[in-house]
């Protein structure tokens, strides 16, 4: 029996290859992450919330949501003054989300801007989710479909407008999976090692990897290992030190 060939440029089984996509490969991630940003600022504004502190007293009435915010003024004027009332300190939570705060100085710390970049860099999740559907050979139209239905649920909306870095930790998380995908270890490595310096849950994930990096990588696995565990103590250890209690 004679199969007829499938028209020329046609994406076989609902797959586009990279010469299909419309434009760079990077712009439709960039796109939708900040198409579903723009969603989820709108639609806190929508509840009257602008603020870190205003996401706390209508989510959770704790202030974690708050911390990378206090953390990126503190950086800005050396560590002299109190990090949050409850002995928190400066080392409570990683670096990453407190230094991206700081893009335009002392303004971006302010409590809407502060707000705003924090919504931006937690939905990070969409590049990360993008990267990782590609490296598994699903097609556009279907990452489009997995971004929009992922965007909706409660939990991770709610986990980016309360903006702590979870969901940073989760974005960085979900590019090391694409990486270890790709075969490429110093990339997998740096990502992990970002997720871990974005929020200690990402601990979790990544050695979940740990396998997969084995088998994908063999003996540079290692390299994965080692950028992995090393980068996060050299920040910590060199950088990000305890902030006064009082």
């Amino acid at each position: 029996m004679q199969v007829a060939d499938a028209p020329c440029g046609a994406p076989v089984g609902g797959k586009e290859s990279g010469a299909e996509r419309s434009g760079p490969a990077w712009r439709s991630p960039v796109g939708w992450w900040f198409a579903v940003a723009a969603f989820n600022v709108a639609t806190a504004a929508y509840r009257g919330v602008w603020t870190t502190d205003q996401a706390a007293r209508r989510w959770w009435y704790v202030i974690d949501d708050q911390i990378p915010e206090l953390t990126a003024r503190w950086f800005l004027h050396g560590g002299h003054f109190a990090l949050a009332s409850g002995g928190w300190h400066a080392s409570d939570r990683g670096p990453v989300q407190p230094l991206l705060l700081l893009w335009a100085g002392s303004w971006s710390t302010h409590p809407v801007p502060a707000f705003v970049m924090g919504v931006l860099v937690n939905s990070t999740w969409v590049i990360g989710l993008w990267y990782l559907l590609r490296a598994l050979d699903v097609g556009e139209d279907r990452i489009r479909w997995a971004v929009v239905l992922t965007a909706l649920a409660g939990s991770i909306w709610v986990n980016t407008v309360y903006p702590w870095p979870k969901l940073l930790s989760g974005a960085f998380t979900l590019g090391c999976a694409a990486a270890l995908l790709r075969r490429r270890p110093w990339l997998a490595g740096v990502l992990a090692a970002l997720a871990l310096l974005s929020h200690g849950s990402a601990l979790f994930g990544v050695i979940a990897l740990i396998p997969w990096a084995i088998t994908r990588l063999g003996r540079r696995a290692l390299l994965v290992l080692v950028v992995a565990a090393t980068l996060p103590t050299t920040v910590s250890s060199s950088g990000t030190t305890p902030g006064p209690t009082s």
